[in-house]
């Protein structure tokens, strides 16, 4: 590493410090209230393809009615983040935030939809890649999906594709992470030209960004995976009162240390962007 990559790790180690002493706690209620309502959003959004599958009525007007939400789910999901990000960025900036600026992006619908439908885009095209590399190879030698029952087991196999979905968006997507926040300081900006911005500013950092947002989280990381690790230990020993009650307090220090890692990683990308914006 350069010392000019040095300078800066550490000139944005000391921000981030300062930010986490004034805003840590009520961003830790930010998040926490975002996941509460992208739990709820995705039980209300995915109900009707779950109940039409459990039902067994998949007609092509149902399987339409069901992706149709699925899709707007997504860019609902997607208006919260730009929200978040918001909040975030402003935290970092010393302005005022209140919680309502989580649904900063429903409130200035016509500046974020455009990135909303961007990113949901880049989601979907990943999707029908894998349903085609999916159903082309059904058929022959190469089947993934026999692969991957055989390997996984029919149910764990739906997580593993689930999983490499997830993943391949967070590849692709990343590029453009800085995206909402180019909406929010460019808000005359078309989407276009916004998302090439974002891709112009992250160029040649995203191993810089990537080290900076890893070491921030990094500490609550470890303690969420050995919490995880003792939760699953002492769930699959659910004999007497005392492993009970352990199993539910590791899961406890379990979540409790992943959303203090999400937090991390959000303040690491707002201070990130604001120290090379």
């Amino acid at each position: 590493m350069n010392q000019d990559n040095k300078n800066l790790l550490e000139q944005m180690s000391k921000k981030l410090s300062l930010v986490l002493q004034k805003n840590f706690r009520n961003a830790f209620m930010s998040v926490f209230i975002m996941m509460i309502i992208e739990s709820i959003g995705s039980a209300f959004f995915l109900a009707p393809m779950m109940y039409f599958s459990v039902t067994e009525k998949m007609t092509a007007l149902t399987t339409g009615i069901s992706y149709v939400l699925l899709v707007a789910g997504i860019i609902c999901w997607f208006l919260l983040q730009a929200g978040v990000f918001v909040l975030f960025l402003r935290m970092v900036r010393g302005e005022y935030v209140s919680i309502g600026f989580l649904f900063y992006g429903f409130r200035k619908f016509r500046q974020f939809i455009g990135s909303a439908v961007f990113f949901t885009g880049l989601a979907v095209i990943v999707t029908v890649l894998i349903r085609l590399a999916i159903h082309f190879t059904k058929d022959t030698e190469y089947n993934i999906l026999a692969f991957l029952d055989r390997h996984f087991g029919e149910i764990n196999s739906i997580l593993v594709i689930a999983l490499v979905l997830i993943l391949l968006v967070v590849i692709i997507s990343i590029r453009f992470l800085f995206l909402f926040f180019v909406r929010y300081d460019n808000a005359q900006s078309g989407t276009i030209s916004s998302a090439g911005g974002a891709a112009k500013l992250i160029r040649k950092k995203i191993f810089l960004l990537i080290r900076f947002v890893l070491k921030a989280s990094a500490r609550h990381l470890v303690l969420a995976s050995f919490y995880f690790a003792a939760a699953t230990y002492f769930g699959l020993m659910t004999e007497n009162t005392i492993q009970s009650i352990a199993n539910f307090l590791f899961g406890f220090l379990y979540l409790l240390n992943l959303y203090k890692a999400l937090v991390m990683a959000y303040f690491a990308t707002a201070a990130f962007y604001d120290e090379t914006v």
